[in-house]
């Protein structure tokens, strides 16, 4: 549980071999939305107390140099107090505000545990909801689960270790510190790939996280790699042109996320991560061309798309490719 996202693998370990069951989370849900629940209840306080309206620009009365530096002290002392109420049960923070402009006074605010946990309870319920859909599509029980680690900052929120105890019904494994956690396995990570003399004997096997394809016939989301592929993996399919004497083709190409059975690229759980475009094409008939489009994607996560055009007698009419970088997506 990150700053910006929360993320949910489940692994399974057979002696030093890793292999990665399932994985989901909520990409628009981190620690930063935990530091928002603050600044509205900040900002409501500020509007009830009669003191400031910080809701809106225009109805604050300030510059716009002044709203955006009482942003900016708002939400540090926020941050502060969402981080400050890990170890405390009360925080307070003096924050100096423009009221008026040019007049700056100080302002207080005071947040109990209980209040902070009351304000981001729809926060939970979302990871929560995050944790049900990574074990359905494992097929799996809470109690089939026998480890849990808990990573990132956030994860610090006791509020969340809470949760998280009484929905596997164990205690998260402690013996790290979560923040560090993730830095720790990159490190490791990057030991075991790049190091020559690594002594490490551990085994990585790791699987395609979401489905990936092409769009075919406008706007039909078609599978070449489907979630939950073994890596490194190569496939290839056939396609056709659309009419006769076509002579550009675009070859989009999509990611859908996992459990996903959506059908058209509009749906939200498809993206599109790039394309390649063919210009000049010969006249020909549609049933005249094979569109060739081999998906090779490794354990690194780095998916290289070809495009081979052949006639019937697989004599090549045109050809093209582009790589793509999925864990920067």
């Amino acid at each position: 549980f990150g700053g910006g996202t929360f993320d949910v693998s489940i692994l399974k370990i057979s002696g030093n071999n890793f292999t990665r069951v399932s994985s989901g989370g909520d990409s628009k849900l981190g620690g930063e939305n935990f530091t928002q629940a603050i600044i509205e209840d900040f900002k409501e306080k500020l509007m009830d107390d009669e003191i400031l309206d910080m809701f809106d620009e225009e109805n604050s009365g300030l510059s716009h140099e002044e709203f955006a530096q009482n942003n900016f002290k708002i939400w540090k002392a926020c941050e502060n107090i969402k981080c400050n109420l890990s170890e405390t049960q009360n925080e307070s923070e003096t924050v100096p505000l423009y009221v008026r402009p040019g007049q700056i006074e100080e302002v207080d605010y005071n947040l109990s545990r209980a209040e902070f946990e009351n304000l981001t309870a729809e926060l939970i319920v979302k990871s929560r909801k995050a944790l049900d859909i990574t074990l359905q599509r494992a097929n799996l029980k809470r109690g089939d689960i026998d480890v849990v680690i808990m990573a990132g900052g956030t994860s610090l929120i006791p509020c969340i270790g809470n949760f998280v105890r009484q929905y596997f019904g164990k205690l998260p494994y402690s013996d790290k510190n979560p923040a560090t956690l993730i830095a720790e396995g990159a490190a490791f990570l990057a030991d075991l790939k790049w190091n020559d003399n690594s002594t490490s004997n551990i085994e990585i096997f790791n699987k395609t996280m979401t489905d990936l394809g092409v769009a075919v016939k406008g706007h039909i989301f078609n599978v070449i790699i489907p979630a939950n592929s073994e890596l490194p993996i190569d496939k290839e399919r056939v396609y056709f042109l659309q009419r006769d004497e076509q002579t550009e083709l675009l070859i989009e190409i999509f990611t859908r996320d996992e459990g996903s059975n959506a059908t058209r690229i509009f749906d939200s759980s498809i993206k599109c991560i790039g394309q390649v475009q063919i210009s000049n094409l010969p006249p020909l008939k549609k049933d005249e061309v094979n569109i060739w489009v081999n998906f090779s994607l490794s354990p690194e996560y780095e998916l290289e798309v070809e495009i081979n055009l052949k006639d019937n007698q697989g004599l090549e009419i045109e050809q093209a490719q582009v790589a793509i970088n999925l864990l920067g997506i």
